[in-house]
């Protein structure tokens, strides 16, 4: 494999186009995404970007190079938006889990693809490689080949997921830090950083552990409630490709609430702002690993496990006012 560089002893990968590495999927067998586009960069951060597309390969065996299926990228039948490549920007390096199989040359539309963020032309901004990247690969198969049982499952999802949202807007917050305390503990981000949300986070976990427990706690109350005066559906329309869709009536709940997120991650000025008009939401961006900062501050300080259940929801939907 000639894109593998030895550096005292130590294997560092260097991604190329046409790239493919297998993915572990959640029902046993396996998948494989392919690197489309390298070389991508963005003002707002240090790290190098890619293009991963997700093939349509999906088998109780590992995919060997020369399989047909590694050429394809898979397009959405269930997923929205529907009849869109699966093909999303990210950044750092491949997990573990996923193994380098080989490369195949990248055909003359995939190389034309540019890393663009939104737009007609553009594509997803999901940060950091995951664990269960391709994932989607599963989604597709099963509303595919096993659509029955699988159109079952989510509408058991849903009603669960209507039954707890009902319990979860009757009620209320509970003691929150004051806003001083809460955008100190914000800006402390480091965004030096960004790309990798361990070190981003690394010195607002440092600060928010020197408070009590008990503010700790009303430091995740705060995060909770401010997350939930932005779950309107003004806001959903406007986080960029994924924005809610009306006619579809359909929204990705975790990329609206890691969207949320960043529009807090950015600090006060820009929440503010954002709070009082929709418009100006941060489009194609987002921040989950916002949401272990309470856990990883109150384990750095007590050495337990984080137990703490919040007096108001933060997920999509719960803002009752706010998608009316």
């Amino acid at each position: 494999m000639d894109n593998i560089l030895k550096l005292n002893d130590y294997k560092l990968m260097i991604m190329k186009q046409g790239d493919i590495y297998q993915t572990n999927l959640k029902d046993g067998r396996f998948g494989a995404v392919k690197v489309l586009k390298t070389g991508g960069a963005f003002d707002f951060s240090p790290s190098e970007f890619y293009l991963i597309g997700v093939t349509t390969y999906i088998d109780n065996i590992p995919p060997s190079i020369d399989d047909a299926r590694l050429k394809e990228i898979l397009a959405t039948e269930f997923i929205y938006p529907k009849g869109k490549k699966l093909i999303q920007i990210h950044s750092g390096k491949f997990p573990k889990t996923c193994k380098y199989i080989g490369n195949i040359t990248i055909n003359n539309e995939e190389s034309e693809l540019k890393i663009e963020i939104g737009g007609n032309d553009g594509f997803s901004l999901y940060g950091k490689i995951k664990d269960d990247i391709g994932y989607e690969a599963l989604i597709e198969w099963r509303y595919k080949y096993d659509h029955e049982a699988f159109s079952k499952e989510i509408e058991i999802s849903r009603a669960e997921n209507e039954k707890l949202m009902k319990e979860l807007r009757n009620r209320n917050p509970k003691k929150m830090l004051s806003d001083e305390q809460f955008w100190n503990i914000i800006s402390k981000l480091d965004w030096e950083h960004q790309g990798n949300d361990d070190k981003v986070l690394e010195p607002a976990i440092r600060e928010l552990s020197k408070l009590k427990v008990s503010e700790i706690k009303n430091f995740e109350e705060t995060l909770a409630y401010k997350l939930f005066q932005l779950d309107t559906k003004s806001h959903a329309q406007n986080i960029g490709e994924y924005s809610y869709d009306e006619k579809e009536d359909y929204l990705s709940v975790d990329m609206f609430l890691y969207a949320r997120c960043a529009v807090i991650a950015n600090g006060r000025l820009t929440y503010e702002e954002i709070v009082k008009d929709a418009s100006k939401m941060l489009k194609d961006i987002d921040f989950e690993a916002l949401l272990s900062l309470s856990e990883n501050a109150y384990e750095l300080k007590t050495g337990k496990e984080w137990t703490y259940e919040n007096g108001i929801s933060y997920e999509t939907f719960s803002n009752i006012k706010g998608w009316e």
